[in-house]
């Protein structure tokens, strides 16, 4: 009996296999690892003494031994089975158990004996716990999500890790090469979603250089793609953005027979061009009707560089007015019809816009930003002003960064030059 050097068992899935008599065994046999299937997700099968093996979805068997050194949990890869057999595993944990008895470090004399091939090797050779794709995958979005990035953007990331899962999950993120994230990219192109494939290689950049930053990879080997994939022309949002299609816009969501909190959420995002996102959660709590200011906080803006105010022209300042009582007490200004507490989805809006005969073709709810900057520019308004009120940030990061006073006095003008623009399109005047 090996003793067992004060090391706790860890949590591990055990067999299922019973004998003739129905009575469970102790530990795996050649005919229970042989019988292993793989299962959608990894797991564990125990053996005896720490030594159990890691089944991926793909069915590879690798053989592992968990430890405790220095009150730490620690597992070291001993090979892939059948090229190692369970003989050979339970040998090798016996004798780094000699070692951390002794205590020296086992991880150690495993590494000196590989160097010196003495201990069974195996092809392709062990993965280190936490340094797979998928481990190392995880471990960024994690830490991202602390952070506090927005869930949108932990989702659509989360998304992008899993289509890189069933080809790179289980490796060593060490090894991968260009050419093997390349070969996923292509396949998003060959399906025509060349923005996908942008949007992945650039997520799988933002993990190699957290691989970098915590000593799990050398390099990021996705900057040697650069060039290598199809660049597809920006698409802009569809808009209307000449002042007689404007004005049927207006006159056709002014006259919306659907929900009426989303009819003023239509008119409010026309007169004020903010994101979607910006207009559909929009809070009562940041919107003060005797200043005539709406401010939008950081953790709502694009990137979220800062805080962003909107000046609201007397229109605005009405339509909010109207609106109060019809939000039925709601924190958001634009409740979902469905559940007063929540706000409309991120699709309501295109549907209500279809509902008045503008189709995804013709004008989407992103498109109002549009028609603002094409309308103020093509009247000469100073675009420095415009880009300020967009939230856009400019090369100049100084006067480009989000600031509740940049160009405020000119922006408030802007804005009730707009909406009066829209009542005199509309013929409201």
């Amino acid at each position: 009996m090996v003793k067992s050097g004060g090391l706790e068992p860890a949590r591990l899935d055990t067999p299922n296999f019973t004998n003739r008599e129905g009575t469970a065994m102790a530990g795996l046999t050649d005919r229970a690892l042989k019988a292993i299937k793989p299962r959608e997700t990894m797991f564990k099968v125990a053996d005896e003494g720490g030594l159990h093996v890691r089944v991926t979805p793909k069915g590879r068997i690798a053989w592992q031994w968990s430890y405790r050194r220095d009150g730490k949990q620690q597992t070291l890869g001993l090979g892939v089975y059948p090229a190692v057999t369970l003989r050979e595993a339970r040998q090798m944990r016996d004798r780094l158990r000699e070692e951390l008895d002794a205590r020296r470090d086992p991880r150690a004399y495993l590494e000196s004996a590989r160097e010196a091939d003495v201990a069974v090797t195996e092809d392709p050779p062990p993965t280190p716990v936490g340094q797979t794709w998928r481990e190392i995958s995880e471990e960024y979005l994690r830490k991202r999500q602390r952070e506090g990035m927005a869930p949108g953007t932990i989702k659509r990331n989360t998304i992008y890790a899993e289509k890189t899962y069933p080809t790179l999950g289980d490796r060593d993120i060490s090894g991968i090469e260009a050419v093997d994230v390349l070969a996923i990219l292509r396949q998003e192109e060959t399906g025509g979603h060349f923005e996908t494939a942008q949007r992945l290689r650039a997520f799988c950049s933002q993990v190699f250089r957290y691989g970098v930053a915590v000593q799990r990879v050398k390099r990021d080997p996705t900057v040697d793609l650069r060039g290598a994939l199809t660049v597809v022309r920006e698409k802009h949002h569809p808009a209307m953005t000449k002042p007689d299609a404007v004005g049927q816009l207006m006159r056709a969501v002014r006259s919306y027979r659907g929900h009426l909190v989303m009819g003023f959420m239509l008119q409010l995002h026309a007169t004020t061009a903010v994101r979607p996102g910006e207009i559909r959660l929009a809070r009562w709590e940041e919107v003060d009707l005797d200043a005539a200011i709406w401010t939008i906080p950081t953790e709502r803006m694009k990137g979220k560089r800062g805080v962003h105010v909107v000046p609201l022209a007397t229109q605005a300042v009405e339509m909010f007015l109207a609106l109060r009582p019809y939000s039925f007490g709601s924190d958001f200004c634009f409740p979902g019809g469905r559940n007063d507490l929540r706000p409309y989805s991120n699709m309501a809006e295109n549907a209500a816009l279809r509902a008045c005969g503008f189709g995804s073709g013709i004008h989407v709810g992103h498109g109002f930003r549009t028609t603002f900057s094409t309308i103020c520019n093509e009247a000469g308004k100073r675009s420095d002003v415009i880009e300020a009120q967009l939230a856009h940030i400019g090369s100049d990061k100084v006067r480009g960064a989000y600031n509740r006073a940049l160009y405020m006095p000119e922006r408030v003008a802007l804005m009730q030059w707009y909406a009066d623009e829209l009542d005199r399109w509309a013929g409201e005047v």
